[in-house]
């Protein structure tokens, strides 16, 4: 049986013929053609992938680490073996040609998810006095919110999946699992960064992504994988080498964890009810009225709750989640994961153990929650445990900025640890 599927990208304007047939656009709509490929392939776990392209030795190791590394959280989840998987083999007599400069300037488009992490990346480029634009894929209510408490428009392009394809996953008749989106999302941030002439696509992946959930086959598992320094690197290269050498993507939070980034976000309380980091106003779902998701949560909105107890008195935070989420005792064992206490790392976007930890212990020394299930339990059998100053060190040091363009890095306040 043949069964054919189409993934469709829409931009809000009239492409012009003449942009479109660009040696950089064309080869940024490889990038994406390859890319999205993954939403399709996981249904079936493909063993065999063909195309139409001639891929380069350095191509075909790029696309095989997409579909390998980038998708080991698909293999861990649906218990697949990836081990003897090769997808894509170089074509003879292929090398890469380093793409010609065909504009320059210093605009950024960042991308933008409505969330803490974004809105901090655009207040360090406003203090860098460095023009830019908020953009994102497929827009959602709250990124349209929270670019409005901005000030900014909020560019966008449209992406739908294959109705086929969605109607099979949600009757459980293939296969489903996590892919690597944050490279769908660089992949076309790019091509629109060419066709508006934009220098840097601005990711907003901290440092705490780079850090695993749990080893599987001889591979770490790492739910964060294409936000991880490993992979922002790779895609660099291969944008330079293969796309263009006129846009430079990168994560401008890389110095940052978590912890950190929310200190850095507490002193900007104009976004406090215009933002969210709950995954679920990226469904597919209808109906989406709550800034805030327990339900879809696997440990992020729980993670992130902690991180600003640290910082925001609880009268900011009832205002900020509408919720005090340390009272609800069935939320011990996600806490418990979240410190590192049991089972593994959840599998969302959450930092390390010694992050959650130094933010329970900086929430306790507040005394906002004392009688609440979650703090009892943190004060009674973790604390005692603790090192203050090993946890400091670990989670509120200012990291590797070396892979930041240096128009982002040359301003105090950014490099600062206030």
């Amino acid at each position: 049986e043949i069964l054919s599927f189409v993934d469709t990208i829409t931009f809000p304007f009239q492409l012009i013929e003449d942009e479109m047939q660009r040696v950089d656009v064309k080869a940024a709509l490889v990038a994406i053609h390859m890319i999205i490929g993954t939403s399709y392939f996981k249904m079936y776990a493909a063993q065999k992938i063909t195309h139409p392209y001639q891929l380069t030795t350095d191509q075909a190791a790029f696309w095989n680490t997409m579909y390998i590394q980038g998708m080991g959280e698909f293999y861990y989840t649906n218990n697949i073996d990836f081990r003897d998987c090769t997808y894509f083999t170089p074509a003879e007599n292929t090398s890469n040609v380093t793409p010609q400069s065909a504009f320059s300037s210093e605009k950024a488009l960042i991308l933008h998810g409505g969330g803490k992490d974004s809105l901090v990346s655009v207040e360090l480029t406003k203090t860098a006095k460095i023009e830019y634009d908020l953009f994102c894929l497929n827009k959602s209510s709250i990124q349209e919110i929270a670019a409005k408490a901005v000030g900014k428009e909020l560019l966008y392009v449209d992406r739908k999946l294959d109705d086929g394809m969605l109607s099979k996953t949600r009757s459980g008749e293939v296969l489903n699992g996590h892919t690597p989106i944050v490279t769908v999302y660089a992949c076309v941030a790019v091509l629109y960064a060419l066709l508006g002439k934009y220098s840097f696509v601005v990711a907003s992946h901290e440092a705490s992504a780079n850090y695993g959930n749990i080893d599987y086959l001889g591979m770490t598992v790492n739910h964060q994988w294409d936000k991880s320094l490993e992979a922002e690197l790779l895609i660099q290269q291969y944008i330079s080498q293969n796309i263009t050498c006129d846009v430079t993507y990168f994560s401008l939070l890389r110095p940052y964890h978590e912890l950190k980034i929310v200190q850095i976000f507490s002193h900007y309380p104009q976004y406090f009810t215009k933002f969210s980091s709950s995954n679920h106003n990226f469904t597919q779902e209808e109906g989406k009225s709550s800034r805030w998701d327990l339900t879809y949560s696997k440990g992020k909105v729980e993670f992130v709750f902690a991180l600003f107890s640290a910082w925001v008195s609880k009268d900011s935070m009832l205002q900020i989640f509408e919720d005090n989420y340390f009272d609800h005792a069935e939320l011990l064992q996600k806490y418990k994961e979240l410190l590192g206490i049991v089972g593994v790392k959840p599998l969302d976007c959450v930092g390390t153990p010694e992050e959650t930890s130094l933010a329970l212990l900086m929430a306790s020394e507040r005394g906002e929650y004392k009688d609440t299930p979650i703090m009892k339990y943190f004060e009674s059998e973790v604390l005692p445990k603790l090192n203050r100053d090993q946890l400091n060190r670990a989670v509120l040091s200012y990291g590797d900025d070396s892979h930041i363009p240096k128009l982002f890095t040359q301003f105090p306040k950014i490099l600062s640890t206030t």
